[in-house]
């Protein structure tokens, strides 16, 4: 640990905000805000709080993800895919997946070999695992040029809305109840989603007029959630679920409960490496127009990715050191889903237009990172686009070389990117680029304000943290190798780029601690609640 706190760079000309907490011993400390009779929506005398995280993850952290035992569909054995690389494999694994779907599910197994796939998949059913070998010993390559927008491993729920009630009065965040109009199209357990039209009301409440405009005037789902109870005997109906609303709902933005007609489940990708370069001397308008990712999840629960890495292909057709094209796992409108041990690295694309993010989340609640790196990407792990990104953890994750090919100053941090990620935990991650958490204005299309209640938990690294969230953001034990800028003096005039992103941030965030993040106790704040959670306060 250095000795010395480098929390601004001078050229900023940047303060730290206030409320920051030091001492010279090296002993153990708690936050201030997870005392040890913590409960969940405790606050201070200012209103601050960290959210109970613990609900991320596979089946909400409350199982292991399952080793699925079969049936079993050899692509090799079976369905006679060719496993050295030489010729396209895509027609036999289709084949394999085809067959696993009939019979209700199972695993597709693709034994050690290289897999040369001119063709991508698409999973329509639950209960399908794709297992390989191990990583580096089962390798698939897509090849797949032909198209321009393309992913490689897509899993696909249904998302027509089959049922639909207004909610008739506003909720409190940390609230479990809502009261509907009519519930009788609704069942304990179903999956429902809650949101609301984001309304001029909704967009100026928030100090975005004329920033946010991408989604102005659309209904959004926020909250992904299930049924725990529902009690029809009185008017309106009164909804219990499964997961605290995590922010206030305004019933006169047009909230509303939705019941979709089919997540995908119990489905996943395990013990294989993958890669999607596209071929060298490719030529730059053709290159412009392609968006590839590896992994897709769309309206899918309780699923996982495991046991994944990139790879470099062999051959001069190929430039270079890259292993991706562009991106790599990404999920949407999905929840509980775990992510976990996956290493991606070197992307091609790391310009403007979205390329360049290895774990990219969109509209998403309670999912899980844990243990993955990304190296070399434009953003390695990043929240986008449409509101509802809310609930998710990043645990003992790796941000690494990110660079922005298109930034003067060529850094690359992992970050919110857009629209409002709410409640998000960065848990005991190393970055060596470094996070950010911003009101990044006009930026990425509107993209304004882009994280809120969410907590920077004993992190490390070389790189720099900038947080500056709408209303209160937390940073807790951050080492002190990393750079911290968490306020900057807003009454100077001609603000640069930087310093804008601080426009309307305030309460300036919450920062405790910094340089003592190996005493602070617990390391985890996501194991911690979890197990409060799962086990109370009599667990050894």
């Amino acid at each position: 640990m250095k000795v010395q706190n480098r929390i601004l760079k001078p050229l900023w000309h940047a303060v730290v905000a206030v409320c920051i907490c030091v001492s010279a011993h090296a002993e153990t400390w708690r936050s201030e805000l997870f005392p040890v009779d913590w409960q969940p929506g405790q606050s201070d005398s200012q209103g601050r709080f960290l959210h109970d995280f613990s609900y991320a993850g596979y089946q909400q952290g409350a199982v292991e993800i399952p080793v699925v035992a079969g049936p079993i569909f050899d692509v090799v054995k079976d369905f006679a895919a060719d496993a050295s690389g030489e010729t396209d494999a895509s027609v036999a694994i289709q084949a394999a997946i085809e067959a696993a779907e009939e019979a209700g599910g199972g695993v597709v197994y693709l034994p050690e070999g290289l897999y040369r796939c001119e063709k991508n998949f698409t999973i329509h059913r639950s209960h399908i695992v794709i297992r390989g070998a191990g990583v580096g010993q089962t390798r698939l390559l897509f090849a797949d040029y032909s198209s321009s927008k393309t992913v490689n491993i897509q899993f696909l729920g249904d998302d027509a809305v089959v049922e639909e009630t207004a909610l008739t009065t506003d909720v409190a965040a940390y609230s479990q109840v809502l009261l509907v109009e009519d519930a009788s199209g609704f069942e304990v357990g179903d999956d429902i989603d809650v949101g609301w039209v984001i309304t001029d009301r909704f967009v100026e409440a928030h100090g975005m007029t004329g920033t946010w405009k991408p989604h102005n005037g659309k209904w959004l789902p926020f909250f992904w959630l299930n049924i725990r109870s529902i009690d029809r005997s009185t008017t309106p109906h009164r909804v219990e679920v499964d997961v605290p609303i995590r922010y206030p709902i305004q019933y006169l933005d047009g909230a509303t409960m939705r019941k979709r007609k089919r997540f995908i489940e119990e489905c996943g990708v395990e013990n294989l490496s993958l890669a999607n370069p596209m071929l060298a001397g490719t030529t730059d308008d053709y290159a412009q127009s392609v968006r590839r990712q590896l992994i897709n999840f769309r309206l899918a629960k309780n699923c996982w990715v495991r046991d994944i890495a990139s790879f470099k292909p062999k051959g001069e057709e190929f430039d270079a050191k890259y292993h991706l094209y562009d991106k790599g796992i990404g999920l949407l409108r999905s929840k509980r889903i775990t992510v976990e041990n996956c290493v991606l690295q070197h992307a091609q694309r790391r310009d403007a237009g979205g390329h360049g993010y290895f774990y990219e989340l969109t509209a998403c609640n309670d999912v899980l990172f844990n243990k993955c790196e990304g190296i070399g990407a434009r953003h390695a792990f990043t929240t986008n686009w449409y509101f509802g990104n809310v609930g998710n953890v990043y645990l003992r994750c790796v941000s690494r070389d990110g660079s922005l090919s298109d930034w003067n100053n060529n850094l690359g941090p992992s970050d919110f990117h857009h629209s409002l990620a709410i409640a998000s935990l960065v848990d005991s991650c190393t970055l060596d680029d470094g996070w950010q958490a911003m009101n990044r204005g006009a930026m990425s299309g509107g993209a304004g304000h882009t994280a809120t209640e969410s907590v920077f938990w004993n992190c490390d690294g070389e790189g720099v943290v900038r947080s500056a969230q709408y209303g209160w953001g937390y940073l807790i034990g951050l080492s002190d190798s990393l750079e911290v800028m968490a306020k900057v003096n807003l009454q100077k005039p001609n603000l640069n780029w930087l310093e804008r992103q601080f426009v309307g941030t305030e309460p300036f965030d919450f920062v405790e601690g910094l340089g003592r993040g190996e005493f602070l106790e617990p390391q985890s704040l996501y194991e911690a609640q979890l197990k409060l959670r799962l086990y109370g306060r009599t667990a050894k």
